[in-house]
């Protein structure tokens, strides 16, 4: 009962950081998105379709809720980044919609659909960790956003483990690890091309 308890109580606190992790990279991104990863941006809007698309197949109202907001943010990004670099918005475009046909299209199929998911959530931050630093430096990404991030996968592997369910602990087994360092990295490149005091 306790192990319940403290289970429900886990999966709370995930889905509230679900909800509002990566809005704050939204609002950083509209000021600029020097540094920020495409693949990021991808990986982040694939991984939660295809947990929604999950949900849905699984018939999980609240796994659907907690995916909407992030999912709505990554769709933003999209829109910033295509936006803001002309080059990308027609491979962009193309690459989203695609992408979103083909997770509806196999959401019938609950293995491939579950390792879909389970894969892209573990990379999402790996090609933000990749990126190469660029003149801007990482003045687009937002360390906050990788915080959340790591909060909410230290939540998720908990709750995984407290129900004995290896789907939803693997992508946070990478997952965690791999914000934490975007976050670290970029707060360090930041305060090291942050000018001193005059």
């Amino acid at each position: 009962m306790m192990n319940s308890d403290a289970a429900t109580l886990v999966s709370l606190a995930g889905t509230a950081l679900n909800a509002v992790y990566a809005w704050p990279q939204v609002t950083r991104a509209l000021r600029t998105v020097a540094g920020l990863s495409l693949g990021t941006v991808f990986a982040g809007y694939m991984s939660r379709l295809a947990w929604a698309c999950y949900a849905v197949v699984r018939h999980d109202l609240g796994l659907l809720a907690g995916q909407i907001p992030p999912l709505a943010a990554f769709l933003t990004l999209t829109v910033i980044l295509s936006r803001q670099q002309s080059a990308l918005r027609t491979r962009a475009s193309i690459s989203f919609g695609l992408l979103s046909v083909a997770m509806l299209g196999t959401a019938h199929y609950l293995p491939l659909l579950t390792v879909v998911a389970v894969t892209s959530a573990a990379l999402t931050a790996v090609p933000q960790l990749l990126a190469p630093r660029t003149e801007e430096g990482v003045a687009g990404v937002s360390a906050r956003m990788y915080v959340l991030a790591a909060a909410a996968s230290a939540f998720w592997l908990t709750y995984g483990l407290l129900v004995g369910d290896p789907i939803v602990c693997l992508p946070h087994v990478l997952a965690l690890p791999t914000s934490i360092l975007v976050a670290i990295r970029t707060a360090r490149i930041r305060r090291s091309t942050t000018p001193g005091p005059q």
